[in-house]
């Protein structure tokens, strides 16, 4: 997948949990929208997704390390 904007094609978003839909909508940097999802999340949930949009950050920092330690391997393996 690549970053290419409008990440919430209508196709299955009335059938995607909560959760689903606010991601789309922070892909789509429709704010508004997001702060109309969050607003339904009981404060367990909030804390639940808070805690989730956290390790998920962490994990995407891995693999964005780890996509550059991979180019970099191939730009050493051509070099040689």
């Amino acid at each position: 997948m690549t970053g290419s904007g409008n990440y919430g094609s209508d196709c299955g978003r009335e059938h995607a949990s909560p959760e689903a839909q606010a991601l789309t909508a922070i892909l789509d940097h429709d704010l508004e929208r997001v702060q109309e999802i969050l607003r339904t999340f009981l404060p367990g949930e909030l804390d639940a997704l808070w805690e989730a949009c956290g390790a998920l950050r962490h994990e995407c920092a891995r693999a964005a390390r780890q996509a550059s330690t991979d180019a970099g391997m191939k730009l050493v393996k051509r070099v040689k």
